[in-house]
């Protein structure tokens, strides 16, 4: 079991006050749905049924305990991501195999030891830039390359 969650849905008023609390309460970030229901997480039962406990100390205020379901996050995480196309340039991660179209540049690059999946606005800018310089070299040969290298960051000592 990946641990337990503890689910309050208080009034608005006092939303802000209770999503504190629960912080406190957890160590744990929490999450806010848009429905109002503030969901905070617990390592154990015991763990979490102290903190309903806690949530049940402020007035009108009931809290849920729930068991989470055993997810291998070291795995889940994979499925949210997909190729990002860029300009010319195509973001993919390993195992997701992407073949270029025409004048397209396929970057292959895993984002938990790189720069990302291509989201992210720094990345999306260093891909245009790399976007420019593929074409600034496309236009200078007949015939473009679908892989490309870096340039040496190292200067002469």
């Amino acid at each position: 079991m990946s641990g337990w969650a503890i689910e309050v849905r208080p009034a608005p008023d006092v939303r802000e006050a209770v999503a504190a609390r629960l912080v406190t309460a957890t160590g744990q970030a929490i999450e806010e749905r848009d429905d109002g229901t503030l969901v905070g997480w617990a390592e154990t039962e015991a763990g979490a049924q102290q903190v309903r406990s806690a949530m049940s100390e402020v007035r009108g205020v009931a809290a849920t305990v729930r068991p989470l379901p055993d997810i291998d996050w070291t795995t889940e995480w994979k499925k949210g991501l997909a190729p990002r196309t860029i300009g010319r340039v195509i973001v993919t991660p390993s195992w997701i195999p992407q073949a270029p179209g025409e004048g397209q540049v396929v970057v292959t690059v895993d984002p938990e030891t790189a720069f990302g999946s291509g989201e992210h606005g720094s990345t999306r800018g260093a891909l245009l830039l790399l976007d420019r310089a593929i074409a600034a070299r496309t236009t200078q040969h007949s015939a473009p390359s679908t892989q490309h290298s870096a340039p040496s960051t190292q200067h002469p000592a």
